[in-house]
């Protein structure tokens, strides 16, 4: 072999090297990738953004069917459940109660009693929510075990919903480890599935990226109801429900109203 061939050959063999050392960083990025995911293994969002559309005022899915809901509690005040019906509201998310940002005293939502019996009166199929503090699985079956004791067996059509809330700061629960918030929503939902009602989780897309370990609690069997104010759902996963504004307008509540779809 002569001088040229031999350094022709060696920088062959460096050529390749650096080929495998690139792709084995790029394998070793991916492996990464995947194990740091905690959403990998969701089901995807069956819609594309282009599937959803303002018609006559609200929210629809084009390319399948949805309902329009409403969420409330005391904020929207006393509510004419017929003319919320009439409206074209298909259901309603009814606050039941929450923990209290500062204390941890839990109360009763004050208008609780009279939107459950107005919303069923008016045909309304209705759901309930709980608004979480809990810092603590403890605490997270008290407030369980409220919920039960409030709706005294009576039937539900939509689910009982964990909606676990912070504001990073001042509210009790600012400081909970990841990990307790997944056992505190964990703990919630078999109290309330326990109970012969269906449990859902809720959240926005800033706690989903701080503290949800969403593949644990869809391997759970629960459902997502996800809040993102935009005028299209283009999260890549599957949500049960989408809370789409908070300051919808709806003819019965005097107030701006949280609007959501449901997918049947």
């Amino acid at each position: 072999m002569t001088k040229q061939q031999e350094k022709l050959m060696n920088k062959f063999k460096y050529i390749v090297l650096g080929i495998a050392l690139v792709l084995m960083v790029l394998a070793t990025g991916l492996v990464y990738l995947q194990t740091r995911n905690p959403n990998a293994g969701l089901r995807p969002n069956p819609y594309d953004p282009e599937d959803f559309a303002i018609r006559d005022g609200y929210m629809t899915c084009l390319a399948g069917e949805s309902w329009l809901g409403v969420d409330v509690s005391y904020h929207q005040g006393k509510i004419r459940w017929d003319e919320v019906a009439d409206s074209g509201v298909r259901f309603a998310m009814l606050r039941l109660g929450h923990r209290t940002t500062g204390d941890g005293e839990i109360r009763l939502d004050t208008q609780w009693e009279a939107n459950c019996a107005g919303a069923r009166e008016a045909g309304l199929p209705v759901g309930v929510y709980f608004f979480s503090q809990a810092i603590s699985v403890e605490e997270a079956r008290e407030e369980a075990a409220f919920v039960l004791a409030t709706l005294k067996g009576r039937p539900l059509d939509f689910p009982v919903v964990f909606d676990w809330e912070t504001d990073y700061t001042t509210y009790r629960n600012a400081n909970v480890d990841p990990e307790i918030v997944n056992a505190c929503a964990i703990a919630f939902c078999q109290e309330i599935a326990r109970a012969g009602y269906e449990p859902m989780v809720y959240f926005n897309l800033d706690l989903d990226n701080r503290f949800w370990d969403l593949e644990l609690l869809q391997e759970q069997g629960y459902g997502f109801w996800l809040a993102m104010y935009r005028n299209t759902m283009n999260w890549p996963y599957e949500a049960a429900m989408w809370q789409y504004t908070d300051s919808g307008r709806v003819e019965g509540i005097d107030y701006p109203v949280d609007l959501n779809l449901y997918f049947p």
